[in-house]
């Protein structure tokens, strides 16, 4: 027994250091994380599919109307956080995961198209995933959200599609 808790705490310590190095990073199944063994292998499964759906209207009333996608609880998606990435032909800054702003508590995945101004309910999206930029996160106040996606857009803005 003891030995399998010194095996797992030895592990757990080799992964921080493999994480924080960008060795490794983890995609979710659920509530259940599975190991990637390089960041290569996790761009090229990183993408998400879904048909949008209507959400809370938050995002257009903050200013970043959102395409709101129904994806099945199954799905294998990446880790929670916020990312750079590419939907029906327009950079998109993308949020995956339960809005902690907001107390949320189940998965969502929400686009917010750059340069786009359209109706996508009903569409069938294809989200792919070119950077993460940034673990999701409750803020002080809505300002501070606000500002926080000003330069997730701007990152979004300069960032490269992976080869």
């Amino acid at each position: 027994w003891w030995r399998n808790v010194r095996q797992t705490v030895l592990f757990a310590a080799a992964m921080d250091k493999a994480i924080q190095d960008g060795h490794v990073c983890f995609l979710e199944i659920g509530p259940h994380p599975v190991l990637r063994t390089s960041i290569q292998e996790c761009l090229k499964t990183r993408g998400v599919e879904g048909t949008v759906v209507s959400g809370d209207a938050r995002g257009g009333t903050l200013g970043y109307p959102t395409a709101n996608l129904r994806v099945d609880p199954d799905l294998l998606v990446p880790a929670y956080g916020i990312y750079a990435g590419w939907v029906a032909g327009h950079r998109a800054a993308v949020s995956i995961g339960t809005n902690p702003h907001y107390g949320g508590r189940e998965r969502r995945v929400e686009a917010f198209l750059l340069d786009f101004d359209g109706d996508l309910y009903g569409e069938r999206l294809i989200v792919e995933l070119w950077r993460r930029l940034r673990d999701e996160q409750a803020f002080v106040s809505e300002e501070e959200l606000v500002a926080q996606i000003a330069r997730d857009v701007e990152a979004t803005q300069a960032a490269e599609r992976p080869l």
